[in-house]
């Protein structure tokens, strides 16, 4: 029987190399998985942000639709009407007071047009009377919203959601 006696207590240099070569891989692997958790992650808070301001732009405008006394296709007495999304938008206050409103999209940004007037619909209407309108930037990365519109509704998609804001009873 053979006996060994020369037993050694350290490791070979041979030994290390490949413990640190497989330590590296190992290592690298776990980088490259984390660099790409956190790409994932910044992509889809990215997305999160878009679609949360698409929400707020869209429910902005239905919630002037909705708190309009009437709505006509009929602007062209008003600056700018022409490219608007093809409504406007009439809040009767009082008898003395009218506030007209209609969105443009311009430059990929979504304006808001609006004026008081003392004047009715019917009156700038009939009279030819030109209004002024005061010039808001609801949102500057608006390009991908559309807005059309029927007897009934108006309908407003963005980013693959669709709004529908029934108006049949008010419009004019």
């Amino acid at each position: 029987m053979f006996h060994f006696t020369n037993k050694s207590k350290a490791f070979t240099l041979l030994e290390v190399m490949v413990s640190l070569f497989i330590f590296s891989i190992v290592l690298a692997v776990v980088f490259l998985s984390m660099n790409t958790s956190f790409k994932m992650l910044n992509s889809s808070l990215q997305l999160k942000d878009k679609i949360d301001d698409s929400s707020h732009i869209s429910s902005f405008i239905k919630y002037e639709i909705k708190n309009s006394t009437s709505i006509t296709t009929d602007g062209s007495q008003f600056t700018n009407f022409k490219n608007s999304l093809g409504f406007l938008l009439i809040k009767d206050e009082d008898e003395k007071s009218h506030e007209y409103i209609y969105f443009v999209k311009s430059d990929g940004k979504l304006i808001r047009y609006a004026k008081k007037s003392k004047y009715n619909y019917d009156e700038i209407k009939n009279y030819n009377i030109k209004l002024n309108m005061k010039k808001n930037v609801v949102d500057d990365k608006s390009s991908d919203i559309i807005a059309y519109h029927d007897v009934n509704n108006i309908y407003l998609e963005e980013n693959g959601k669709k709004y529908v804001v029934y108006i049949g009873d008010k419009l004019k």
